[in-house]
């Protein structure tokens, strides 16, 4: 834990010393233990996030730390693609559920590959990859939501993070759910060395991941600050429930 604390039926009572110095320490032997690495380019990102992607089936992945696993079998599977797809957008189809503010996609860069998890102008099917057609017309998604209380069915771009699984059943895919990656552990970092008041150490823990995540490479020039690092978390971990 970051801070010291008590949790009781009340609550967290957060305790009264910071224990940012630990989180160095402690990531330290994680970066230095050589099991891990960042996903190098674009396609290993998106990699992390597929029907294979576990080590033993994809043994270049080693961003992941720890992950839920997930099986292609009745009730053991992961139905995010369903979570987020389009109604008839694959065999079995979709929910066409979880979508984004326009102004969280509007956080992601052009040059971000992280942005290209997001559904959204007119879509395809899925699983064939052919125009996805609605009384005759390609789906076209708008990032734009007009009221939140009544959507249309088109509005609000889609993460697609965790991508379709061609072996699932019904709604269970084999897509492990990370519940540590590396990249995490970098962004607890560079909040780490904030907090302590060294800037450019925190500068260069985000830079890590920037040189990776962008193409081209789009580097922080600093200052770090709480919104920035947010910024970041947000563009890493979104869809997996950890932003804060």
């Amino acid at each position: 834990p970051v801070y010291t604390g008590t949790v009781t039926a009340a609550g967290l009572t957060p305790g009264s010393t910071a224990r940012w110095q630990d989180v160095i320490t402690r990531t330290d032997s994680i970066l230095n233990s050589g099991q891990f690495a960042l996903a190098a380019d674009s396609a290993q990102w998106r990699a992390l996030f597929a029907f294979n992607n576990q080590r033993t089936a994809s043994p270049n992945l080693r961003e992941s730390i720890f992950v839920v696993r997930n099986f292609a079998q009745d009730g053991l599977g992961l139905d995010f693609p369903h979570r987020v797809a389009f109604y008839n957008q694959f065999a079995g189809g979709g929910w066409n559920g979880f979508s984004i503010i326009a102004d969280r996609l509007a956080q992601f860069d052009a040059a971000d590959i992280r942005r290209s998890i997001f559904l959204v102008g007119p879509q395809r099917t899925l699983d064939t990859g052919q125009p996805l057609l609605v009384n005759g017309v390609q789906f076209s998604i708008t990032p734009t939501i007009s009221d939140i209380r009544a959507a249309a069915v088109n509005e609000g771009a889609r993460p697609y993070k965790f991508t379709l699984d061609p072996n699932r059943f019904s709604q269970n895919g084999g897509n492990d759910f990370t519940i540590f990656r590396l990249s995490g552990v970098i962004l607890d970092r560079a909040e780490a060395f904030w907090r302590l008041g060294n800037n450019a150490a925190a500068v260069a823990e985000i830079n890590k991941l920037r040189a990776v995540r962008y193409n081209p490479p789009t580097l922080l020039t600093g200052p770090v600050t709480a919104d920035v690092i947010l910024k970041e978390r947000l563009n890493e971990l979104t869809f997996e429930g950890k932003r804060r």
